[in-house]
């Protein structure tokens, strides 16, 4: 087990940055933190975004790809060893479940046209080196506690034993 002790936060002075926001999703794409979305105005409702940006330790880029997902707040991303996968959230004005693509360049509306998971927001994404798994979220007041598996061409609905 690491010393953990021994770890310390620096804080970093990029010259180009994002605007701050909440509910953005960022992930590491095995090279760079890969960042999209997110509430940057008050009231949030009206200030999502729809940019993606890239950190490479040092500095932010944004990268302004040809084809860009609609703006959204609390959605998830993965890296699944070849792109970045993101679903949902909410947009304006609705809640999204859309699944989207990033090669690194360019994103790519990937939703299937079958079986694709009720909208949310606020839901956790995790790879597990063969699929995307979702858990939980909520859609308006309804908190939801559904599990669901992409494995790269159909979504599933999984039935775990134990809640």
């Amino acid at each position: 087990m690491p010393d953990f002790s021994t770890y310390a936060w620096n804080q970093l002075a990029p010259v180009t940055s994002p605007e701050a926001r909440v509910g953005h999703a960022m992930v590491w794409d095995g090279s760079r933190i890969i960042m999209f979305g997110g509430g940057t105005a008050y009231p949030l409702a009206l200030g999502n975004q729809s940019d993606t940006w890239e950190f490479d330790g040092s500095e932010w880029t944004n990268l302004s790809p040809a084809t860009t997902p609609p703006a959204r707040k609390y959605h998830s991303m993965v890296w699944d060893g070849a792109s970045v996968l993101m679903y949902g959230g909410v947009g304006t004005p609705d809640y999204l479940s859309d699944l989207w693509e990033f090669d690194g360049s360019d994103w790519t509306n990937i939703t299937p046209g079958t079986a694709v998971p009720p909208k949310r927001m606020r839901h956790l994404a995790a790879w597990n080196g063969s699929a995307m798994i979702m858990y939980g979220g909520q859609e308006g007041g309804v908190v939801k506690k559904d599990t669901w598996s992409w494995n790269g061409s159909a979504w599933s609905q999984l039935s775990p034993t134990h809640y």
